[in-house]
């Protein structure tokens, strides 16, 4: 009975708290201090939480086209 009891309350401990850690600060992920330009033509345009993507067809060497997803911040940070 206390097994299934502690098992309950680790499981719902995980399910709480899994969410919590899923999301990251953009820092720890990407270089700020460096910046990148790519030039192509917007193929695909999606916007949704918690961040917008834009897929981009580049035109690489030998003409040799390449799909780049861009994604972007949480607009909502920024108005924060």
């Amino acid at each position: 009975m206390a097994l299934k009891k502690v098992i309950r309350i680790v499981g719902l401990s995980v399910i709480l708290v899994a969410p919590l850690a899923a999301h990251h600060a953009v820092a720890t992920v990407y270089d700020l201090q460096r910046t990148t330009t790519i030039q192509g033509v917007a193929n695909r345009i999606v916007v949704r939480r918690p961040h917008p993507v834009v897929h981009l067809v580049v035109q690489g060497v030998g003409g040799i086209s390449r799909t780049w997803v861009v994604e972007f911040d949480d607009p909502d940070t920024r108005r924060a």
